[in-house]
């Protein structure tokens, strides 16, 4: 876990596989005041899920939107994040299921905290996927699309992080 960051998010690049022109999978996971969400090692498709998150978080820290949901791909797990000002937010982990009509969705939380440092999740995120991206590049998967957003998304983010004191 990265020192100092009450959310971070955990990724392991050696973990990477990829089908023929397919998508890249791996394990991805956030941990919590020190509790890895959903668990550790989890599986999913790192590269697609730090695009996401990568979005959701800039337009937090620029204030575009006051909430947003960082979402796994495999499994009903997401983590809530809303922006509560002097660049903290407020954090919840959660399952997302059927409710007991089968129609509606539910929510059962998970692990919560409170002021999580927002610049903290973004550099986080950042460094999570900088290993993600060398790691792809290093193996030869630069025809990836979501890599090549990714990549993009990165080097907005280098601006925008490095571009207010936060």
């Amino acid at each position: 876990m990265s020192e100092g960051h009450l959310l971070a998010v955990e990724v392991v690049p050696e973990s990477f596989e990829r089908t023929p022109r397919g998508p890249i999978t791996g394990e991805i996971w956030f941990v919590l005041e020190g509790q890895p969400f959903p668990e550790e090692r989890w599986s999913d498709f790192p590269v697609v899920v730090l695009e996401w998150w990568l979005e959701a978080e800039f337009d937090l820290w620029k204030g575009a939107r006051r909430s947003g949901v960082l979402r796994f791909m495999d499994g009903p797990f997401a983590v809530r994040v809303h922006a509560v000002g002097s660049g903290h937010c407020e954090v919840e982990c959660v399952e997302l299921g059927v409710d007991s009509t089968g129609v509606g969705v539910k929510e059962v939380p998970k692990a919560s905290a409170d002021r999580v440092d927002l610049l903290g999740l973004v550099q986080s995120t950042r460094v999570a996927a900088s290993a993600a991206i060398d790691e792809a590049r290093k193996r030869g998967w630069d025809d990836d699309d979501d890599l090549t957003r990714l990549m993009q998304l990165f080097d907005e983010g280098q601006q925008l992080v490095h571009g207010t004191d936060g």
